[in-house]
């Protein structure tokens, strides 16, 4: 009776699986580092999280190396063994080895059960695939496409802040010298300061909430870097986005520019640099809720700049 022994290379199925998924690591890994070289993280992180990414992105790449070497390696050594193995000798009745048995001595026999063959083993009920299966690495591959589509980038949420500033949330009343004017009792006065403090869209929120620290504030000459968006050509907002985790949680810090001129040196979303006086205007609607604004000499006052590396305001 004919009987062989089989002991391949690894199963190709599985061999497949291992490489698609060592394949779609590396990429995940090599991506991270992209991201943190290309300076793409600050569209969605905090700087705090930058680092963290990157080295997290290098390990899984060097993981993934050392698996594929790992998988070469076996493959190599399954195929070395595979021609010299006398497993791939097939036995059965006509193949000329002298199979005859004496049984002239005294003792019984019996025939054992065939051992069996591990690499064909049965599940029985625990039955389960090894086969291929593509979802797994069309799920894995999703952020590697995001990244070869360049995405995040400046359009990362730029509807949603644009629908913010011209209403809902963060819209107020108009602004001009003379409302300002009119709030503080007396016709307004620009002072020209040589050295102006440069500060942060937070400070001015939260100097905004409290009695004492307007008071303090008001008249004082400051530099702010924002964000340009226009409601007409004499009034427009300075924002940026304050930032706890990550771009989910953003939402946008304001100051209210005013001027006496037509502002021609810059277009919605520009950054630039602006310095001015500070004033705060009481909201019509709102009890006790004050919103900074900086009133605008000349036009070299609003200076467009680079787009900084950091793009929020952490917390």
């Amino acid at each position: 009776m004919a009987h062989s022994h089989a002991q391949g290379a690894p199963e190709g199925t599985y061999l497949l699986d291992q490489v698609c998924t060592v394949a779609a690591s590396l990429g995940l890994g090599l991506s991270a580092v992209w991201l943190y070289q290309a300076g793409t993280l600050r569209y969605i992180l905090v700087p705090g999280f930058w680092k963290p990414v990157a080295i997290g992105g290098v390990l899984v790449a060097l993981l993934s190396v050392v698996r594929l070497i790992a998988l070469v390696r076996l493959t190599m050594l399954a195929r070395a063994e595979t021609p010299g193995q006398e497993a791939e000798h097939v036995h059965d009745e006509n193949c000329g080895h002298d199979q005859s048995h004496d049984h002239s001595h005294s003792h019984s026999h019996s025939h054992a059960a065939p051992a069996v063959d591990e690499d064909a083993h049965d599940h029985g009920d625990d039955d389960h695939d090894h086969g291929w299966a593509p979802w797994r690495y069309i799920v894995l591959a999703l952020p590697i496409v995001l990244v070869l589509l360049k995405i995040p980038n400046d359009g990362f949420s730029a509807d949603r802040w644009n629908k913010e500033l011209a209403g809902g949330a963060i819209a107020v009343q108009r602004v001009s010298i003379t409302t300002v004017g009119a709030v503080a009792g007396a016709p307004w006065v620009l002072t020209r300061k040589s050295d102006p403090k440069s500060v942060m869209f937070n400070e001015l929120t939260i100097v905004a909430a409290s009695a004492q620290a307007r008071a303090q504030y008001t008249g004082k000459f400051v530099r702010l870097t924002g964000q340009f968006f226009p409601y007409d050509d004499r009034n427009f907002t300075l924002y940026r986005l304050k930032i706890s985790c990550c771009a989910s949680d953003a939402v946008p810090l304001k100051v209210r520019i005013a001027c006496d001129f037509v502002v021609s040196n810059a277009n919605k979303g520009d950054w630039v640099e602006v310095i001015g006086e500070v004033q705060f205007v009481k909201s019509p609607d709102k009890e006790n809720e004050w919103t900074p604004v900086m009133i605008i000499q000349e036009l070299k006052d609003i200076k467009p700049i680079e787009k900084p590396l950091e793009l929020y305001e952490s917390v």
